[in-house]
């Protein structure tokens, strides 16, 4: 109706406080009811409330849980999931044509509250060059019964990224704060692998530990120029340390690299039809639970408008 949209059932949202995972074949999704207006000038609302959450890994909706806790049926058993869900509220406002801020909240009922302002800067410099920085900041505590105990951590994220023709640089950094808690050692994000897009270093290893600072370096160079036109490639290195152990333990640190390379056909017959090559390589030092792998990945898209 007018600028105002409400959903029910199937969800993939794409907010700071909640993220659906297109990483695989098959797509982690919720089901719930998400309002979103634009009716206001400049400015988008969001109200909505998740009731529950269909992993990549899984053929039915489940109870919410925390991260670690990605087996449901234990989950459940051991009351570690919230049946009454998550409740989420979005502000989403365009100062300037440049500048943009946005306030969330999500309240995971029973297990955390979740508080995200972040803000947003786009320019241009000269006739070719494009500047897109932002800084991003999350408050995280218990809520209700406290299923998981104390929460207390903070994150705070920056990023800059400059194009200028095929040319793109990228740069991140992020830190944890807090004292974190017994049972959430980690910047909380749903069980079932969710992903949390708006940490400027979440990948692989995902930079999330107490007390961690981290940084990354990307370059992605389009071949359009070169007369290939759809083909990029991206070489991006993740770099994090200072990971708290505990007392007495030696700090720990971890690294990633990786390896994109994307190809998408843009014309005749097969345009739309997509390639892309990944490979991802995490080096872990002094980190409890993390492991060392190199991982290649192949996937292929299609994407055809009627």
């Amino acid at each position: 109706v007018s600028e105002t949209e409400l959903k029910v059932g199937d969800l993939l949202p794409m907010s700071p406080v909640v993220f659906f995972d297109p990483s695989r074949q098959l797509l982690t999704t919720y089901s719930g009811a998400w309002l979103e207006s634009k009716d206001i000038k400049d400015t988008k609302l969001t109200l909505a409330y998740i009731d529950g959450i269909n992993t990549r890994y899984d053929n039915q909706y489940q109870n919410l849980t925390l991260f670690p806790q990605n087996d449901f049926a234990k989950a459940e058993a051991a009351g570690l999931s919230t049946d009454d869900g998550m409740y989420i509220v979005g502000i989403d406002h365009q100062f300037t044509p440049k500048f943009t801020g946005s306030y969330w909240y999500a309240d995971m009922t029973n297990i955390y509250k979740q508080h995200y302002i972040g803000t947003d800067y786009k320019t241009t410099v000269g006739e070719k060059t494009k500047l897109d920085g932002h800084v991003r900041y999350f408050d995280n505590s218990e809520s209700g019964d406290k299923l998981y105990g104390n929460i207390d951590s903070q994150a705070v994220s920056a990023g800059l990224k400059v194009n200028q023709g095929a040319h793109t640089v990228q740069l991140g950094y992020q830190q944890m704060f807090g004292d974190h808690g017994t049972r959430a050692t980690m910047f909380p994000t749903l069980g079932g692998w969710v992903p949390q897009p708006y940490l400027d270093n979440w990948s692989v290893a995902s930079f999330i530990r107490k007390d961690e600072k981290s940084w990354s370096l990307g370059y992605t160079y389009d071949f359009s120029e070169l007369g290939a036109k759809g083909l990029t490639a991206t070489l991006r290195h993740f770099e994090g340390w200072n990971v708290d152990n505990g007392a007495g333990n030696k700090r720990g640190k971890e690294d990633e690299n990786n390896v994109i390379v994307n190809y998408v056909v843009p014309e005749g017959k097969l345009k739309g039809l997509g390639f892309q090559y990944m490979f991802i390589d995490t080096n872990y030092d002094n980190i409890a639970g993390g492991f060392d792998l190199q991982e290649h990945r192949i996937a292929t898209t299609y994407t055809y408008k009627f």
